[in-house]
């Protein structure tokens, strides 16, 4: 009798909550537009260029601006692929998490249309650190 990997979802599945381990992750702020933060998970890029996959989150400051039901969000995670070449961004996954960074609520968000990026803008910020890295 063959034995089949009935584990294989499970490690996947484990990947993803590694990408989004706030323990292990190196944050480096890349913009900062009036109360607008964004910081890269430098630990998290991975790919060859033209194109990258990264893990980004946004820091919001005001309890009001983002709730999920009743939760304040204090992160936005966010799971990314760039293109440098093109300058475009689509977002893969995001999760909203409490100010101790446990997780209220994570949606996948595959096959999303890609978003270029505008000059001047945070995520023009994000794409220069990434890309550079």
């Amino acid at each position: 009798m063959q034995r089949r990997w009935t584990y294989y979802p499970a490690a996947v599945m484990f990947g993803f909550a590694v990408v989004f381990s706030a323990q292990a992750a190196e944050w480096v702020q890349v913009s900062k537009i009036s109360d607008n933060i964004r910081e890269v998970d430098k630990s998290s890029i991975h790919g060859a260029k033209p194109q990258l996959t990264f893990t980004s989150r946004h820091v919001i400051d005001d309890a009001s601006e983002l709730r999920v039901g009743h939760e304040a969000v204090k992160y936005l995670v966010m799971e990314q692929r760039i293109d440098c070449g093109k300058r475009t961004t689509v977002m893969l996954s995001s999760e909203a998490q409490r100010a101790d960074m446990s997780r209220i609520d994570r949606q996948e968000l595959v096959a999303e249309n890609e978003s270029p990026v505008l000059e001047g803008s945070v995520d023009e910020d994000v794409l220069k650190f990434v890309c550079a890295n």
